[in-house]
């Protein structure tokens, strides 16, 4: 991973991604009162980490380095709908990162299997959420392989692929893309037993 050199000192442009506001976002989440705050900061995270590129990888590098990772464990954990969306938006950008996958996979995994075992409870599921929730489930397995062994062991492959047979998702003109990733996460698993 090519990280920009830490500023100590940022002007223009670089304030956008600098620590210092990473550090300031995170605070928001962490101690913010209101929903919408919140949802805001998550937001501007989840835009900052949403292109590959060396942005990315450095605030997605910040996020971790100033604990983030266990800040989403509490929205994840959190019984707000409001902002678990932004929060598994957010999961899903740096899951692409292999060196976050560890700390993701230790600290959020669990929460993420909680959240796709609820979607078979809901009325309707957006196709946003399981595309994400799909992601990161997909960034997990292809990143360590005693990581897809846990995701199948803990049925949340399984519960992705029942719910879109069921027709619980929504649909909408984003799912072509829900279901580009319920095929590459079959894919991905298909190979996994193929190869193990």
């Amino acid at each position: 991973m090519h990280l920009l050199p830490e500023n100590k000192d940022p002007h223009g442009a670089e304030w956008l991604w600098s620590n210092t506001l990473v550090r300031l976002y995170l605070s928001l989440v962490a101690c913010s009162k209101r929903s919408l705050t919140q949802q805001a900061a998550l937001g501007a995270l989840q835009n900052l980490t949403a292109r590959k590129g060396p942005i990315s990888e450095h605030v997605a590098s910040a996020i971790e380095k100033e604990k983030g990772i266990c800040q989403i464990k509490k929205v994840l954990e959190d019984q707000d709908s409001q902002l678990k969306n932004p929060a598994v938006f957010l999961t899903s950008h740096l899951s692409r990162h292999q060196s976050l996958c560890p700390s993701i996979f230790r600290k959020l995994l669990p929460g993420v299997v909680t959240m796709v075992q609820s979607l078979d409870t809901e009325i309707s599921v957006s196709n946003e959420v399981t595309t994400h929730l799909c992601q990161i489930l997909t960034n997990l397995s292809k990143c360590n392989v005693d990581y897809a062994t846990d995701i199948i062991d803990q049925k949340a492959m399984q519960q992705m692929l029942s719910i879109e047979h069921k027709g619980l998702v929504k649909h909408s003109a984003s799912g072509s893309s829900r279901k580009r990733s319920m095929v590459y996460l079959v894919n991905s698993y298909s190979t996994f037993f193929m190869f193990s």
